[in-house]
């Protein structure tokens, strides 16, 4: 919306949430003008089922290994994981393990865009 409207316009965002949306609007207008930030990558470059797949294939116990695999495949397979991992109390390793995956993606993007990884 800040690439699209001009300089002098505001958005509807800032009629109906004024307190919130004014510092967010505002960032997001400088970015758009600046023309020297990088996108993100998204949903399309990050493949949430491709972490998934990698945690099920590390899971020591065969049995619970086949059941996230099965999971995983078909309608509603994030639900049906998720359903595992809260069955088998193996959640806090999930979300560890998506963060390590999520925090490597974003240090690869980095490297592959000169941008130097600092840990907080």
């Amino acid at each position: 919306m800040a690439e699209e409207l001009d300089d002098d316009e505001e958005p509807d965002i800032l009629k109906w949430q004024p307190e919130v949306a004014k510092d967010e609007w505002e960032a997001a207008r400088q970015i758009a003008q600046a023309g020297h930030f990088m996108r993100l990558p998204g949903a399309f470059e990050i493949h949430e089922w491709a972490i998934l797949e990698e945690f099920s294939q590390s899971v020591k116990s065969a049995r619970i290994r086949d059941e996230l695999l099965e999971a995983i495949h078909g309608t509603g397979a994030f639900r049906s994981f998720k359903n595992a991992i809260r069955r088998h109390h193996i959640e806090d390793s999930w979300y560890a393990f998506r963060t390590d995956a999520l925090r490597q993606i974003a240090i690869d993007w980095c490297a592959e865009n000169g941008i130097a990884w600092k840990d907080a």
